[in-house]
């Protein structure tokens, strides 16, 4: 089964500045027409602006290709130390086996887009354990309304908890202006819907960093239609986490349950913003699995997975227990014509630290970097397209001036160990650099122009550009 991932901008709208005049926008990001079953950020609304895209060939596989580079390079088998980029795709059909591929990879993650690990050019995974105190409690800085699982039965409904769940909901509304003045003197701006939750009285709001990413202008629509102008205190791209803040007090906040508490069955509310104009909508499910480890666009990520329907717009609303307590952050569904009810949450566990993060710093500190970015090479096809004679994880880039630059590790390394632990795929090397702190250590074993080398790294850590 093939499966792959693209951001749909199917809520957004091109339009001149001072004009009413609309036009259809087209999608962005990873299609296929032999695309069986895909997901999406499924509120996202602007296009993805990274350098990264990809698609896949003709006869169903993967393919990658780097939009913005000057000229193709040479590719990861002549170790050149320049940043690696692949055989254009034109160039890539004419070559290939026209033999159908794809599919799950098995004991392995659900594959959702990419296997570039940006994890890894960050320098590592996301290490929870850092973000919590020695009580195994979130170090709360914000006044979050933490409450005790409900010890109800799941078949207790309650009413007054599920209504004031979908009055901590709100209505997210972005503008981003791309391109220059146009003779007439207007400019291209898009606009985008998605959803977010209230978790603070004064005004913080926690919600997809996808739904905002780029934006210029942030508005949030409240349950009773008040709108407020909103500032993004802080994101966090790996875990697709954003902090919102209005100038409002006396709003009614979610009450912040436990993902960890949570069981296979349990009954499941989605509340959002559906297709950007229906903000408020509750739907209704289960609880169908916990822990999903899924690969979007190659950040790996441990989702609960619900049946309760999830729509465009949906992104960045909350999944609720029965309770009405806020157990998950909606990030992502199923867009295959031949599968129903999969809809996928950030745990609130795992949003919480996050957030404590962001509304200190405007990003999550303490996360080990090592400067490189990775690629996962798992078949044929994607050999020849990179030209090299082995799969593994490649080093596909590596930061200028960055601590893996300084150690020598070089774009075109084929990372065969970390610390002696074989590695077989970038989120292994990230998992393992995710334990370690930053200011520790690690051997690399590479392997370079056929020849075993081991390379140590001292790990840094990661601040944003932005930040």
């Amino acid at each position: 089964m093939v499966i792959t991932a693209f951001f749909s901008p199917s809520l957004s709208r091109r339009m001149e500045a001072g004009s009413a005049r609309l036009a259809r926008p087209q999608r962005f990001g990873i299609v296929s027409k032999a695309v069986q079953t895909s997901f999406t950020f499924d509120g996202y609304s602007m296009p993805i602006k990274r350098k990264e895209a990809g698609g896949m060939m003709e006869n169903g596989n993967e393919y990658k290709e780097y939009r913005n580079e000057a000229q193709y390079g040479p590719g990861l088998g002549s170790q050149t130390g320049e940043p690696l980029t692949p055989m254009k795709p034109e160039e890539d059909r004419k070559n290939m086996n026209r033999k159908r591929g794809g599919g799950f990879r098995r004991g392995g993650a659900v594959m959702l887009g990419l296997l570039l690990a940006f994890g890894a050019g960050m320098g590592g995974g996301y290490a929870a354990f850092r973000l919590w105190g020695d009580d195994g409690k979130a170090q709360t800085g914000l006044n979050l309304n933490v409450t005790a699982t409900s010890t109800g039965s799941q078949d207790e409904i309650a009413p007054t908890g599920l209504a004031a769940a979908a009055e901590s909901v709100v209505e997210i509304v972005t503008t981003a202006r791309s391109g220059g003045m146009s003779m007439m003197g207007s400019q291209s701006v898009t606009e985008g819907a998605g959803s977010g939750v209230i978790v603070t009285a004064d005004g913080y709001i926690v919600t997809n960093n996808h739904v905002i990413e780029d934006a210029d202008t942030i508005q949030i629509r409240l349950r009773n239609g008040e709108t407020y102008d909103a500032t993004l205190v802080g994101t966090d791209e790996k875990t697709d986490i954003a902090l919102l803040k209005i100038e409002a007090a006396g709003l009614t906040a979610a009450t912040i349950g436990s993902s960890s508490s949570l069981q296979m069955g349990d009954k499941a509310y989605v509340v959002g913003n559906p297709l950007g104009q229906l903000g408020g909508t509750m739907t209704q499910g289960i609880i169908s699995a916990l822990d999903r480890e899924i690969t979007v666009s190659g950040e790996t990520m441990n989702l609960l997975q619900t049946d309760a329907a999830v729509n465009p717009g949906n992104s960045g609303g909350g999944l609720f227990n029965a309770s009405g307590e806020l157990v998950g952050i909606v990030v992502a569904k199923s867009i295959g014509t031949e599968v129903e009810g999969l809809g996928f949450a950030i745990p609130i566990d795992d949003v919480t630290p996050v957030l404590e993060e962001l509304s200190k710093h405007g990003y999550v500190t303490g996360r080990p970097y090592m400067g490189a970015t990775l690629l996962d090479i798992t078949d044929a096809q994607t050999m020849m397209m990179y030209r090299v004679n082995r799969q593994g994880v490649y080093v596909l880039k590596v930061e200028e001036n960055g601590k893996a630059a300084q150690a020598g590790l070089m774009a075109g390394d084929c990372i065969l160990a970390v610390d002696g632990a074989e590695v077989a795929s970038a989120s292994q090397v990230t998992g393992l650099i995710a334990e370690k702190s930053v200011g520790d250590s690690i051997t690399l074993t590479v392997l370079r122009n056929n020849q075993e080398q081991s390379v140590t790294v001292t790990l840094g850590e990661y601040v944003p550009s932005n930040s």
